[in-house]
């Protein structure tokens, strides 16, 4: 029953001997920590090389770096200062993880967090964070080995490494998995076979042996496609499975069914199945249907997720050419929509009719203007009048009183609602808007923004707009 001590502190006692012996081993690191260090790193940047020497600014750090790698995860392909093609350049669209190690100086370690890891947070690259860090070693914090990991890089940009989502992985446990660089088919092209994860949670396993991270299904024949030899076909549905690896857990609901959200290339995919399967090296399995080749019959907007209100809605307008996206894939729901917008949909939804006049009472809609014919639309159909003084405010947002006023002048003009109970506290009794408000709720086009409220004055969205509209045409029919 004693106490040590050295120059007035405990030491650390080092176990995980295995066998007895007598007395102990002690342990006391008489030195001082690294702190914040920076190290200057050529990052992945389109157009550029590799750079296989990297300076850590700090005295308290080594100057040779080591094990300096560049990872192309888009076509698993690594350069390293041994290996280097001579013209082998960064790529855009290209996902990239650079890694490297480095040492602290003798009677120095780096910085660990309250959980006993590399504090990340002192550990930079150009003076901005990494990705990861750790250290090499479960008995010396002398030597760790910094990552960093790149989005897809974007020619003119300057690329930063991407940071770790906290709730990701909570207590062990996959909250989500987010695959990337899936080649989506296209005819006469071979499957892709690579897969791309941000994540240090999970990952798409580089597969050996006769197993396989993808699988791409011919639904309409009925069977796997080979990787090496079929080529898609237009007119033909494709299915692509995703084999996915953790070290860590998936989490499952109580019958041991996956209980959590999966996506490819930010789509929420059809399916994901837990599996202990031989034809797969994973533990679960990413399934998304592409549909048919050649038809436009899946949304791809990333902001568009399964099981919202407006998700239905966003597909048909897509796809009766009422509306596109604000980009290749994405709709930008909570976006406000202009007056210009609301009648142009609406008159898509009608058939784009050509206006019997080409008479313009508006000094602030130009000829030829994308929303001109739509406009003059509107006014013969006594949709709307304009703000006034000859304007329309072709830009001027457009509220949901407004936006449910055009749609019942367009289709109801002089139909009064049946109804006379208001269940809105927000909707005054002989406003321009009320009867157009009464006659949306009973025809379910709205049911407002609470059982009370209807917000006539609140901007209106283009997911609350197409939604509308969607509930419209349904009634119409």
């Amino acid at each position: 029953n004693y106490e040590v001590t050295i120059n007035g502190s405990k030491p650390t006692a080092i176990g995980g001997f295995s066998e007895v012996r007598r007395g102990y081993y002690i342990s006391y690191n008489c030195i001082d920590e690294v702190g914040e260090v920076s190290f200057n790193v050529v990052e992945p940047e389109v157009g550029i090389a590799p750079y296989f020497d990297i300076i850590p600014i700090s005295p308290s750090v080594e100057r040779n770096v080591s094990d300096i790698v560049y990872y192309d995860k888009s076509t698993r392909e690594h350069s390293t200062r041994e290996y280097i093609e001579t013209d082998t350049t960064f790529e855009e669209g290209h996902y990239y993880e650079v890694r490297f190690r480095a040492t602290a100086k003798d009677g120095y370690e780096f910085s660990s967090d309250e959980n006993g890891e590399v504090d990340v947070s002192k550990i930079l690259v150009n003076e901005h964070p990494v990705t990861d860090a750790y250290y090499l070693s479960t008995w010396s914090k002398q030597y760790i080995e910094v990552v960093c990991v790149y989005d897809a890089l974007k020619k003119g940009e300057k690329s930063m490494p991407i940071q770790y989502d906290n709730d990701e992985c909570i207590d062990g446990v996959i909250q989500y998995v987010k695959v990337y660089d899936v080649a989506p088919p296209k005819a006469g092209e071979l499957p892709d076979q690579v897969g791309v994860t941000l994540s240090d949670y999970y990952r798409v396993p580089h597969c050996e042996g006769g197993k396989t991270a993808f699988r791409w299904i011919n639904v309409t024949d009925g069977k796997d496609m080979d990787l090496e030899k079929d080529k898609f076909e237009n007119g033909k549905e494709y299915e692509v499975r995703v084999g996915i690896s953790t070290f860590d857990s998936f989490k499952n609901d109580a019958n041991g069914k996956a209980d959590f959200k999966g996506y490819i290339d930010g789509i929420e995919v059809d399916e994901i199945i837990l599996l202990d399967n031989e034809l797969y090296d994973g533990d679960a399995v990413l399934v998304y249907n592409f549909g048919v080749l050649g038809e436009e019959n899946k949304l791809n907007f990333v902001d568009v997720p399964k099981g919202e209100y407006y998700y239905d809605a966003v597909k048909w307008a897509v796809g009766t050419n009422i509306t596109n996206g604000t980009s290749d894939n994405t709709f930008s729901p909570s976006k406000s929509c202009s007056r210009a917008e609301v009648v142009t949909f609406l008159w898509r939804a009608n058939g784009c009719p050509a206006p019997s006049s080409t008479e313009n009472p508006f000094s602030d809609v130009p000829t030829g203007q994308w929303y001109t014919n739509a406009v003059l639309w509107a006014v013969e159909r006594g949709i709307t009048t304009g703000t006034g003084g000859g304007k329309f405010n072709p830009d001027k947002v457009c509220t949901r009183a407004e936006v449910v006023t055009f749609l019942k002048r367009a289709v109801a003009k002089d139909v009064v609602p049946s109804a006379t109970d208001n269940p809105f506290a927000d909707v005054p009794a002989g406003q321009w808007y009320t009867e157009a408000v009464l006659w949306a709720v009973e025809k379910g086009i709205t049911t407002g923004t609470s059982t009370t409220t209807f917000s006539p004055d609140t901007i209106c969205t283009r997911a609350q707009v197409v939604t509308f509209l969607y509930r419209l045409s349904t009634l119409n029919k």
